[in-house]
């Protein structure tokens, strides 16, 4: 499985946990657009991007929308869904043609519960996620669009 369009997060994971999510797991191609998850809606699948990107999207009560979030071939699409049972406020939708491990929510839940080398990499991966919501808040709110723009395409 391992290879250079490798997802990041599972790179570094043994052989053991690796095989674990892999044998529950689907290769797919995303197009543009593809909505991953829907805000307040429990996912059916979590996704482990192994190229492309995925925008995490907010929406405000007049119809408005605004990015706060992207996750790429280093991160979890879904993994804060095992985070708690509240209601994520978010969608996630495929923003550059992308491919994915794609495993049924259920089965991402069971390894998490199971495996504490993919516990660890969840929580980290969560972690990563919430520090980049509040570099995007800050740039957002302190930089202009020049800024915010050269911010994204490094992201990207």
């Amino acid at each position: 499985m391992r290879s250079r369009d490798q997802n990041l997060s599972l790179s570094g994971l043994s052989q053991e946990s690796e095989y674990l999510l892999a044998s529950h797991s689907v290769e797919v191609s995303l197009p543009v657009q593809t909505v991953l998850y829907a805000a307040n809606t429990a996912p059916r699948f979590a996704y482990f991007l192994r190229s492309g990107i995925a925008s995490v999207v907010v929406s405000m009560a007049n119809g408005e929308t605004a990015e706060v979030g992207m996750i790429g071939r280093e991160g979890i699409v879904g993994a804060i869904h095992l985070l708690g049972s509240s209601p994520v406020p978010t969608n996630c939708v495929i923003q550059l043609v992308a491919t994915a491990l794609r495993i049924p929510m259920p089965a991402f839940q069971a390894t998490f519960r199971s495996s504490e080398e993919i516990r660890q990499r969840v929580l980290e991966c969560s972690q990563q996620q919430s520090n980049s919501v509040s570099q995007v808040a800050g740039c957002n709110r302190l930089h202009e669009g020049e800024a915010r723009l050269a911010h994204w395409l490094l992201t990207a």
